[in-house]
C-alpha cells in the first residue's frame, strides 16, 4: 500500500476531584488504504494546584472610634484556570487596654473551585 496516513484522534476524559483536575487519554487511530490500522495514545493530566492571585488589601488604618471602622470591601482575585474569585472577609478582634481600644485584623480568603486558596489582610486599629 503506501502513501501517508493521517491519525484520527479520540479523547476520553475522566473527571477528577474538582472541575479543573481531570485526565484526558487521547488515542489516535491510523488506518491505511489497505485497512491496516494501529493506534498511539497520550495521557494528559490536568491538576489545578495554583491558588488565585489575591489583590492587595486596603491599606492599614487607625480610626478614633468604632463607628469609623469601614465595612469590608468587596475584593476579587484572579484564578489561573479562568474566572474570578470573590474574597470572603473575616475579622479577628484583639481587645486593647480599654473598652474602646482594639485591633481588627480583617483577612479575605480567596478559594478557587479546586480548593486552592490565598489571602489578603488589613489591620484596623481603633484608639
Amino acid at each position: 500500500c503506501g502513501g501517508s496516513v493521517t491519525g484520527v484522534p479520540n479523547d476520553v476524559v475522566t473527571p477528577g476531584s474538582c472541575p479543573n483536575s481531570y485526565v484526558i487519554v487521547r488515542t489516535w487511530t491510523f488506518t491505511d488504504s489497505c485497512g491496516n490500522s494501529s493506534t498511539a495514545s497520550q495521557t494528559i493530566t490536568v491538576n489545578d494546584n495554583i491558588p488565585p492571585v489575591a489583590p492587595a488589601a486596603p491599606a492599614n488604618i487607625t480610626v478614633a472610634c468604632s463607628s469609623l471602622v469601614p465595612t469590608a470591601a468587596v475584593l476579587t482575585a484572579n484564578d489561573n484556570c479562568g474566572g474570578s474569585v470573590t474574597g470572603v472577609p473575616n475579622d479577628v478582634v484583639t481587645p486593647g487596654s480599654c473598652p474602646n481600644s482594639y485591633v481588627i485584623v480583617r483577612t479575605w480568603t480567596f478559594t478557587d473551585s479546586c480548593g486552592n486558596s490565598s489571602t489578603a489582610s488589613q489591620t484596623i486599629t481603633v484608639n
